[in-house]
């Protein structure tokens, strides 16, 4: 990291420590003067002082030398904490696996109702019957997914507006997809017309101009709309 010689690297600086601010520990008090200098700051004058000097040089230490809550040692095993968000399928990898869910030592001693109605005995036989049900837990689970992804298309494609055009219907095509380069503020929006020769699927046609001859490409509804005698 460089310090910064111009308006444009206070703001890239400020961006990147946005992006980074979940990760940095108390990230709006390390960032402050950052921001702060971002507006005292303009396009035509630098403003840098000794407070984002330390700041900065802070930062860079910190950055560079990440804290451990514990040294791993060679040979030790690690304890995998696992989450998994419910709109999906509400279930663990490990419950998907060995059909109980796993305790972590740090949740043995809360008083929770599986810790208080534990009983010993009898315990490993009823882990293994719960093995039976693995198949009926996964098919629930693949279930939930599929429903998850319905329900998500679903709501995406109620705000979508589909378009459906014929064969010989007339239309244009946006400007911007063929002339990239030339896409200004006076440029048109749409260009053509263009006849639809031939639906490949529901959201793709083949064009070709008015003499007849074809377009060498597919085209989605979206980029099209159409054309009015």
């Amino acid at each position: 990291m460089q310090l910064p010689s111009e308006y444009k690297d206070i703001q890239k600086l400020t961006g990147c420590l946005a992006a980074l601010s979940r990760f940095i520990s108390k990230s709006g008090k390390r960032n402050l003067p950052f921001f702060k200098n971002l507006r005292r700051a303009s396009n035509t004058k630098f403003y840098w002082d000794d407070e984002c000097n330390m700041a900065f040089e802070e930062l860079k230490e910190y950055l560079g030398s990440p804290k451990l809550l514990l040294q791993p040692k060679s040979g030790e095993v690690l304890q995998l904490y696992l989450t998994v968000s419910e709109g999906a399928i509400r279930e663990t990898l490990f419950n998907l696996v060995y059909g109980s869910e796993v305790v972590l030592p740090a949740e043995a001693g809360l008083p929770t109702y599986c810790q208080l109605g534990f009983i010993e005995e009898g315990n490993e036989q009823r882990m293994k019957e719960q093995l039976n049900f693995l198949d009926e837990l996964c098919d629930q689970a693949l279930y939930k997914m599929q429903k998850y992804k319905y329900l998500m298309a679903h709501t995406y494609n109620r705000r979508v507006k589909n378009k459906q055009f014929k064969v010989g219907d007339l239309v244009l095509r946006l400007f911007s997809i063929t002339h990239p380069k030339d896409k200004d503020k006076l440029s048109p929006k749409w260009e053509g017309p263009y006849r639809v020769s031939k639906r490949i699927g529901p959201g793709t046609y083949e064009l070709e101009k008015m003499n007849g001859d074809p377009i060498p490409r597919l085209w989605h509804p979206s980029n099209l709309t159409k054309y009015y005698v």
